[in-house]
């Protein structure tokens, strides 16, 4: 009745309490949830409704558009037209970081307001390191944001799916972060599956043997690492990684220089940086200048990079939280430094009401003075975006990627 089938044989077990001790299936409650929201704003059935923002598809589809992810995101942004084909992972990307900057002044400012509370509460609950009062916090916000839900779209709305938010600030305390028990994995295995099967004969059969042969090679390596020469680890290594970084000519500590490098004489503006940061420079002699760089397995570009022109991998958080936008790499005397601007956080303006924790509002614009730091103090990447929201505002943001332990390649 109501959608609901009946009671689940589980209940039936001695001792066991269904609604604490079964984890909520976050994947599919988000995905449901991002559709539903998505369905009643752009959905024809609904343009009579305040919050129909239907007429409005084409300016947000643009926004969505022109954003462009770090090389992380498996997926580029794919149009709202689209979205009946969109994967689970790419509607929590919708919910977390393209939602805010699309809708922006397009959704009525209360609708707004309500949406931003689901962002903010996953958030917290998705930080790699959750503590008490994050958790906490994401309760408040995910209770909040459900119980609204009935007088702002109707009661019709608030389904199964709508009403287990409010079980997901339990399930991180007793479970841990959605990405250590979430349904994300099978999603992304899904594909690794279909690649085992190259004929239409046995099917199953080579997908065991495929299956049984990955885990034989990993167990391999990790019972003979400590025995095989480095060699014989980085082919063990490049047999089972996923992901294929480029190949590295100049390694300082953590950082590997990607590409050739542009030996040169640094301009004058590069000199005054180095300088700037009491670093000494012979301004007479050439250095090595690159434009990429892969720095704790996490691939970062310089803005001149332009064989990559739909990735943003230039912006990142240094160890003191300021914003850093990389101009290039230059290598002096076996260390290894990035030359780049400032950014400078907007802390005089929200762009809603609650702010998401994971995103940062910037200034527009850079400080305009070249600075030097060695890229040891690189804390992170960010998921950096302009989007123009009208004829004379853009919105510039930032976001800590909070679906980085999500097993999505």
């Amino acid at each position: 009745m109501k959608g609901v089938k009946g009671f689940s044989v589980l209940s039936e077990i001695p001792n066991f309490d269904i609604v604490t001790q079964l984890d909520p299936d976050s994947f599919h409650c988000l995905v449901n949830v991002a559709k539903r929201f998505t369905w009643l704003w752009f959905g024809k059935r609904f343009s009579g409704k305040v919050f129909s923002i239907c007429d409005k598809l084409s300016e947000a589809d643009a926004r969505l558009l022109s954003i462009t992810p770090t090389s992380d995101t498996s997926r580029f942004p794919r149009s709202l037209t689209e979205r009946s084909d969109w994967r689970g992972h790419e509607w929590y990307h919708w919910i977390l970081t393209y939602s805010i900057p699309c809708l922006k002044n397009l959704l009525p400012t209360r609708y707004f307001n309500h949406w931003s509370q689901l962002p903010t509460g996953l958030a917290y609950l998705m930080q790699n390191s959750s503590a008490k009062s994050d958790v906490g916090y994401g309760d408040r916000f995910l209770v909040k944001f459900v119980s609204e839900i009935d007088y702002l779209y109707g009661p019709e709305h608030v389904t199964f799916s709508i009403h287990l938010l409010t079980h997901l600030a339990k399930s991180v305390s007793d479970f841990a972060q959605p990405f250590c028990h979430s349904a994300y994995i099978y999603e992304a295995e899904n594909a690794e599956i279909k690649s085992l099967v190259k004929s239409g004969n046995g099917a199953i059969f080579q997908i065991a043997k495929g299956v049984q042969l990955k885990a034989a090679v990993k167990q391999m390596e990790y019972d003979l690492k400590d025995n095989m020469t480095p060699n014989e680890n980085a082919y063990l290594r490049k047999m089972t990684i996923s992901v294929v970084h480029p190949v590295s000519y100049c390694t300082i500590g953590n950082a590997s220089l990607l590409g050739n490098p542009d030996i040169k004489m640094l301009e004058h503006e590069a000199v005054v940086a180095f300088r700037r940061a009491q670093i000494q420079l012979d301004a007479t002699r050439s250095h090595a200048v690159y434009l990429r760089c892969l720095l704790n397995e996490e691939l970062l570009f310089s803005t001149k990079y332009t064989k990559a022109p739909k990735q943003n991998n230039s912006v990142v958080m240094l160890e003191d939280e300021s914003i850093f936008i990389i101009d290039s790499f230059v290598v002096l005397m076996d260390k290894c430094f990035a030359l780049g601007y400032y950014i400078m956080e907007n802390k005089r303006q929200k762009i809603c009401d609650p702010m998401p924790p994971h995103m940062k509002l910037l200034k527009n614009n850079h400080e305009g003075t070249l600075r030097c730091i060695p890229v040891s103090h690189i804390e992170s990447k960010l998921l950096s975006t302009l989007v123009k929201i009208s004829d004379d505002e853009s919105l510039r943001l930032a976001y800590i990627n909070v679906l980085s332990m999500e097993m999505l390649k």
